[in-house]
């Protein structure tokens, strides 16, 4: 179950809604609602996510929390061009890899910071030396 299934849920039945009952105030099959909630399917839509938040009776934070776990759950990366093979073959291991715990993922996310940072430096360095812009 993604967060935003968490969240509609436990909205729902705040609100003493049955899925059918949300998916008639939303014009959707109440399947859709139920795969949204285990996490099958995950909404993109902005318009949805507005109609979502109005069907479940959200205030601006409600709803901006809403629009907050909607884009996090997303489970798409568009990629606006082809990835080398290496970047790719990281990133399909990554996400073969289902031993991955939480603390893994932050550890390769401090090491990407800690590449970018030694990056950054470099490419300054060099634009010093090279009387070159900052």
């Amino acid at each position: 179950m993604t967060d935003l299934g968490k969240f509609i849920r436990t909205r729902r039945k705040v609100l003493d809604l049955t899925q059918t009952q949300l998916a008639q105030r939303l014009g959707v099959d109440d399947a859709y609602i139920s795969a949204i909630e285990r996490g099958v399917r995950t909404p993109g839509d902005v318009v949805f996510i507005d109609q979502l938040g109005r069907a479940l009776a959200l205030d601006a934070d409600g709803k901006r929390e809403l629009e907050a776990v909607a884009e996090s759950s997303k489970r798409l990366v568009r990629l606006s061009d082809p990835l080398p093979l290496c970047k790719y073959q990281v990133i399909a291991a990554l996400v073969r890899d289902q031993a991955l715990t939480e603390v893994d993922m932050e550890t390769i996310a401090k090491v990407h910071s800690a590449i970018v940072q030694i990056r950054n430096a470099t490419a300054g360095a060099v634009g010093i030396a090279s009387g070159g812009p900052m």
